[in-house]
């Protein structure tokens, strides 16, 4: 992949206006990953939960490559989202 590739898939990106700020959803943060990986995989798993957090393990790749990983929690109605 080269830098003019993911500007290429950066600018299909349609982002939405919550609380005045720009949000890319997720399908369309998937949307662009697919057009510059169309094989690429995303995987995820929940690594632990409750009543109230959820934590959650990302990985995307392509042709048996891991390209990056990511962790990230979410807490009940923390945000307008989360409701």
């Amino acid at each position: 992949m080269t830098f003019e590739e993911l500007k290429k898939a950066n600018k299909t990106i349609v982002p939405v206006e919550i609380k005045g700020k720009k949000y890319a959803e997720v399908n369309q943060r998937i949307m662009a990953f697919r057009s510059v990986f169309p094989e690429g995989f995303i995987r995820t798993e929940i690594v632990s939960h409750d009543d109230n957090v959820v934590v959650i393990r990302a990985e995307v790749g392509n042709d048996g490559k891991i390209l990056g990983t990511g962790t990230a929690f979410e807490e009940q109605n923390a945000n307008y989202i989360n409701k």
